[in-house]
């Protein structure tokens, strides 16, 4: 069972999703045969990638070759081997987002930028934090655990402030969010974050703008299209 609580107007409503595993599918194969056979499943384990064991999130590039958020970098795997690449300051990778060419961009702990394959040497993790307003420390040293591609601009969202690079233009923009923000979130072309005294923000040309105080004091968890005009907000009580 899979119980997601969402808050609307401060009452509760509990969503149940039943997940018909396990028993009753069971009862319904038992004296069936898989003509293709069981998946095959390969557990990989920190020695066979050689490095940390903890692993934050995972991509794909058009390709097919896998990209994994670790603690000692990106780890990319092509199906047969692994390569680990470190960011520019050997920080723990928190994010990563695939664009249509197969750019895979990184989000880190501050440090931010992209990794391409450079033919026979591999591949090569590109920074782009120098390229952000330098005077903006507080933010540029802060955790990017959130990276979003939209048609041309990337974003990579922290806790404390959002860069967005113009792949086009190569220029920059540093946001600053302020405190008790948490987590960003993109619906369409969109970036959204929440605010636990304000509510729900949202980022604009022009900086943040504050959208509604309904979800003030709460933490919002996830955001999730609903229909072609509306979203499901899940969150929960501070």
């Amino acid at each position: 069972f899979t119980i997601l609580f969402c808050y609307t107007n401060m009452k509760l409503y509990k969503i149940i999703i039943i997940l018909l595993l396990g028993g009753l599918l069971h009862l319904n194969t038992f004296a069936q045969t898989n003509q293709y056979g069981l998946p095959f499943i390969t557990h990989y384990t920190p020695k066979d990638y050689n490095a940390d064991n903890t692993n934050w999130c995972i991509t794909q590039d058009t390709r097919g070759v896998m990209y994994i958020c670790n603690t000692q970098g990106v780890l990319i795997f092509d199906g047969k081997n692994f390569e680990l690449v470190p960011v520019s300051n050997n920080s723990l990778v928190l994010s990563l987002a695939v664009d249509n060419n197969g750019v895979v961009y990184v989000g880190a702990a501050g440090d931010v930028g992209y990794i391409i394959p450079e033919g026979d040497k591999g591949y090569t993790f590109h920074s782009l934090i120098n390229k952000f307003d330098t005077t903006q420390k507080t933010v540029l040293s802060s955790k990017f655990n959130r990276t979003f591609i939209t048609d041309r601009t990337i974003y990579f969202c922290s806790l404390f402030g959002i860069l967005a690079y113009d792949k086009k233009t190569h220029s920059t923009t540093t946001y600053t969010l302020p405190s008790k923000s948490f987590t960003s979130f993109k619906m369409g072309n969109t970036i959204y974050t929440g605010n636990y005294e304000k509510g729900l923000m949202t980022l604009t040309s022009t900086g943040i703008k504050y959208i509604s105080d309904l979800f003030a004091s709460k933490d919002i968890i996830s955001i999730l299209p609903y229909n072609n005009s509306e979203y499901l907000m899940l969150v929960r009580p501070g």
